[in-house]
Order: structure tokens, then C-alpha cells, then sequence
């Protein structure tokens, strides 16, 4: 095997090889020979210290952990024997760009001996036009060096040239211990990646990982395995072909799932696509079809926590029937909610409410992408917190009688004279209950076409009679910088000023 330690001597500049030792252990010379007197067990547990310190400083590459090697004989010794030294390696874009980075990456896993492999690969981003569609020779040979540890991959994650990850090949050899896998896909344009159908690489087709993890990128593996999803631009279609068989997936994020024009007759034909043991559900789209298209032919019975959203703040604008759909067809134990109502049709959570009587935290932004703002636009808006704070309007179920977190976070006034309501006691059907609120939290951003009102002495008068209940109330002006003004403290203030006099 080539030697390493000539390497290091050019890879280092001359300053850091003669203060390679200081720069490793800041000790005596004393401290240093008591230091080489520990056994061999000693020694390798504080390198393995070192290398969980220097893990976190990239700026070292590879090279921080091959310092150790550089000190004396018995040092090199020791690290070189030290399997857990060499089970994890970072290449970062300044250290895969030559043969001998390559050789270099070949001999540090050779001395991981047989465990386990966190590997991270990133190259520089080129692109096909930049590159004439052709991917540097090195790209592949560091790939193919990291390859031939496949057996032993734990962790993988490749963020490399779209061209480079759809010319990977087959793996050498099975990779049944792979747990983690991230690929990431760099595109100088993106629309090369958004046509319909677009292929799937076969590089992982074999493999069974647990959690995963794709940038605009398709790829085929055994998604039965697979229990944390997150996928980034991504076809709704693609989003529906694993559905199908991800029948472990608990924990999903998809950010900016568009509808291609794909397709999708094979994966519809069947009727509705469960995923039996989905809890949690992170989904922003980035087009208004795809919603439409995911709703109408999913169920996730076992769905405790949905944020529906749009992409970066995208101006799309969402149907409430789309959402409706999917908790109805799921019938969930629902949990948490996190929406932007600003996305919706004006008034359309009063028609989500009754679904959502397993409820514990709800989570509202008001945060439209182009708003200006006024007061008839907002009473459209603020008709659920009036319906909220009356539950008796219900013809049909209780509203929302578990709900522990309240949380509204928007850029116009709230109505303040709606949040005694939400604490009330309520009687539906004969039967009295109370919200089991212990936070209400309101953050207003104030807009420059609207003004904050002060909070009501009447409605601090009734928030005092529920001393167990947190209020966090703050407003943000323009005059006053992040996080803003405590509106509930202020209040709290003017109502002490005027039971004083």
C-alpha cells in the first residue's frame, strides 16, 4: 500500500508540519512524555476524541486525523491500527480533485478494517453544459474507490453532478447494511430535471435503507424499508409510485412536490394509496395541480401531524376541499395542524374545523405571498376565529375540544375580542366542556396598510380569570425591530395603571 506520510508532507504547508503537534496537543514536553507512557488502549481512545472534535471543522478535510500519523513512530503506529479512526470519511470539494485524493481515500478506508462506514461525498458543482456533458474522470474514480466498500456502507451521502449520479453503474458489492442514504443532485438547470416521467437511476436499486433522503433526483430503491422520507423537487407522481410500497414510512418531508404531467394511471388505477404508519406529514408544493393530484388519492390513517403549505412562499393558491379530501378519506387521529390560511379560500377553516376534533396544538400563519390589505379583505379571514370562539354554532361535533396550543403567527391585526372564546366553556348538545388550552400564542407583523390595536380592557379583564394558561402576545411594528413589542405585557400594564386610580 503507498506510503501516506509523503503525502501529508505536501499537502500541508511547512508552518502546519512543524506545528502540527502543538496544534494537535497543547501540552508540556512532560506532559507529552506522560502522555506516550499510556498503554495502547489509552491512546487510541484519545485519538478517537481528536477525531470527534475535528469531525465538525471541515476546513481540515481528511487530512485533520492523518496529522496523528505525522508525529512519531508509535503514534502512526497507533492510529494506522485504530479501525474507528478511519470509519468515517467527509471529501469535500477541495479534496476530490486529483488521483492522489483518490489513492489517499482508498488507503484511509482500507484501514477502517471490517466495520461499518459513514461516508460523505461532495464534489465541485459542475454541469453538463460547463463540462460538455462529460463529468471529470476524477469524480468517478472517487466513487468507485468509495464503492468498494459498498458491503459496509452505513451511511452514504453523495452531493454530485446530476450527470455523475445518473452514470454510476452497479455496485460491486450488496450493501445490506446501508441505513442512511443522501443524494443530491447539482443541475445547472433545473427545468432539465422537471419533464414528465423522468428515468430513475438503478445504482441503488437493491438496497433496503431506513432513512432517506433525494434532491432532484429519481431513483429506484426497495422503499418497503424506508422509514424517514425527505425528498426535494420532486413529481407528485413520483411522490404516489413510493407511496405504493413504503409501507414502514412513519416520518415524510416533501419540499416543492409539482405536478409534471406525468403519467399517472398505473399508480391510480388500484383506488386509494395508504401508508398504514405515517405519523408525520412536511409536505410544500410548488404548483397549484399537485395538492389536487396527492389529496384525492392518498390515505394515511395514521396521521398525527400535517403541515400543508406551499414552496419558499410561492404564490399558489390551494383549494380547503383538497385538504378536507385527505382527512376525510384518512379518518386520523390528528394532532397537529400547521397551515397558511392566506393560502386558502378567506374563511375556509370553518370548513376544515369539524374534521379536526382529535386536535391538540393548531399552528396558523397569515403570511400571503402578495397582500396588501384592508379591512373588509380581513373580516372574510377572521369568520373562523369568530365561529372558533363560539363552538356552539357546531351543528354536529364540538370544536376543537382538545386543543392544548393555539398558535397564530400574521401579517394583519388579530381579533382580540375572539380569544376569551377559545376558553370559555362551551355546551354542545346539552353537554358542557372546555378547551384544555394551556398556550395561546398571537405574534402580529404589523403591515404598512394596517394598524395593531391595543388589546381590549374588557378581554384582559376576562384572559386574568385563566391564570393557568400561557399568553404570549407580541407585535412586531415597523418602528421596532425583531422580535418586537410583548402586546400582553403592555396590556397587562395599562390595566394595572387603571385599577390603581
Amino acid at each position: 500500500m503507498q506510503a501516506i506520510t509523503p503525502f501529508i508532507s505536501r499537502g500541508l504547508p511547512r508552518a502546519s508540519q512543524e506545528n502540527s503537534i502543538e496544534t494537535l496537543f497543547p501540552l508540556s514536553d512532560a506532559s507529552l512524555k506522560l502522555f506516550d507512557t499510556f498503554p495502547v488502549e489509552v491512546i487510541s481512545t484519545v485519538f478517537l476524541h481528536y477525531k470527534d472534535y475535528k469531525v465538525t471543522d471541515r476546513s481540515h478535510g481528511p487530512l485533520a486525523r492523518l496529522k496523528l500519523g505525522r508525529i512519531c513512530r508509535r503514534w502512526r503506529q497507533i492510529a494506522w491500527s485504530t479501525p474507528r479512526l478511519w470509519a468515517e470519511l467527509y471529501i469535500d470539494r477541495e479534496h476530490a480533485t486529483s488521483q492522489t485524493h483518490v489513492e489517499l481515500a482508498k488507503e484511509w478506508l482500507g484501514r477502517s478494517g471490517t466495520l461499518p462506514l459513514s461516508i460523505q461525498y461532495y464534489s465541485k458543482n459542475c454541469n453538463d453544459r460547463a463540462y460538455g456533458g462529460i463529468v471529470p474522470q476524477v469524480y468517478k474514480q472517487m466513487f468507485e474507490a468509495i464503492a468498494r466498500c459498498s458491503d459496509r456502507w452505513y451511511s452514504l451521502t453523495l452531493g454530485l453532478p446530476s450527470a455523475l449520479l445518473e452514470d454510476l453503474g452497479s455496485l460491486p458489492l450488496p450493501t445490506s447494511t446501508l441505513h442512511d442514504l443522501a443524494l443530491h443532485a447539482s443541475w445547472q438547470d433545473d427545468d432539465n430535471f422537471c419533464i414528465p416521467n423522468y428515468p430513475r437511476i438503478a445504482t441503488f436499486f437493491q438496497c433496503s435503507p431506513k432513512v432517506v433522503d433525494i434532491a432532484c433526483l429519481n431513483a429506484a430503491l426497495n422503499w418497503t424499508s424506508v422509514t424517514v422520507l425527505k425528498l426535494e423537487l420532486v413529481d407528485v407522481a413520483e411522490v404516489l409510485f413510493i407511496f405504493q410500497t413504503a409501507s414502514n414510512l412513519s416520518d415524510c418531508s416533501l419540499l416543492e412536490v409539482v405536478d409534471r404531467g406525468s403519467d399517472m394511471s398505473t399508480v391510480t388505477e388500484r383506488g386509494l394509496i395508504t401508508c398504514p404508519v405515517l405519523k408525520d406529514l412536511f409536505i410544500q408544493f410548488g404548483d397549484g395541480q399537485a395538492p389536487a393530484d396527492f389529496c384525492n388519492v392518498v390515505s394515511l390513517p395514521a396521521l398525527k401531524y400535517l403541515l400543508f403549505e406551499s414552496f419558499e412562499d410561492y404564490d399558489i393558491e390551494f383549494s380547503m376541499n383538497d385538504v378536507i379530501t385527505l382527512l376525510s378519506q384518512s379518518l386520523c387521529p390528528l394532532k397537529k395542524l400547521h397551515i397558511n390560511e392566506a393560502e386558502f379560500e378567506a374563511g375556509s377553516l370553518t370548513n376544515v374545523a369539524p374534521l379536526l376534533s382529535s386536535l391538540t396544538e393548531l399552528h396558523i400563519t397569515f403570511c400571503p405571498a402578495f397582500f396588501e390589505g384592508h379591512s373588509t379583505e380581513y373580516d372574510a379571514f377572521d369568520a373562523f376565529y369568530q365561529f372558533l370562539a363560539n363552538p356552539g354554532q357546531s351543528a354536529t361535533h364540538p370544536l376543537l375540544p382538545h386543543l392544548e396550543k393555539f398558535e397564530w403567527v400574521g401579517n394583519k391585526p388579530y381579533l382580540w375580542e375572539t380569544i376569551p372564546g377559545l376558553l370559555e366553556p362551551a355546551s354542545h348538545t346539552g353537554a358542557s366542556y372546555s378547551r384544555p388550552l394551556r398556550l395561546v400564542s398571537i405574534h402580529c407583523h404589523e403591515p404598512p396598510s394596517a394598524h395593531i390595536p391595543d388589546i381590549p380592557m374588557h378581554v384582559v379583564r376576562q384572559l386574568l380569570e385563566y391564570p393557568d394558561v400561557k399568553f404570549d402576545f407580541m407585535v412586531e411594528l415597523p418602528e421596532f425591530e425583531h422580535p418586537g413589542r410583548d402586546w400582553w405585557k403592555a396590556a397587562l400594564e395599562r390595566w394595572d395603571a387603571s385599577t390603581a386610580t
